[in-house]
């Protein structure tokens, strides 16, 4: 955790006092699509194919929209 979060998170007065979890540009969390082969997916195409193949192997299939 970061000092600016730390000072939030320990800050009773702050919003996020002990706030759970705590999301910050600087510490985390981060999150990447990332393909076994060749690494971090860059491609707009290979990012949708990645999370609509996630959604199926997670059980939702639905349609957004």
């Amino acid at each position: 955790m970061c000092d600016d979060c730390r000072a939030e998170y320990e800050h009773p007065l702050d919003r996020r006092f002990h706030a759970q979890p705590v999301a910050c540009p600087n510490c985390g969390p981060l999150v990447q699509l990332r393909n076994p082969a060749s690494g971090h997916i860059s491609n707009i195409e290979m990012r949708l194919t990645a999370i609509l193949k996630t959604r199926q192997l997670l059980g939702r299939e639905d349609h957004c929209g």
